[in-house]
């Protein structure tokens, strides 16, 4: 981060963070999905 755009970057993080979570969220529900059409695993 530079320090040029103090202003964005909280903003910028909390949006990194954000869509991070947002990921992990989705490739978990990816997973499950994947997971539960499996045939022979445990629901």
């Amino acid at each position: 981060m530079s320090e040029e755009n103090t202003s964005a970057s909280p903003t910028d993080s909390a949006l990194a963070v954000r869509d991070g979570q947002v990921v992990a969220d989705t490739v978990q529900w990816l997973e499950k999905a994947v997971i539960g059409k499996r045939p022979g695993t445990p629901p």
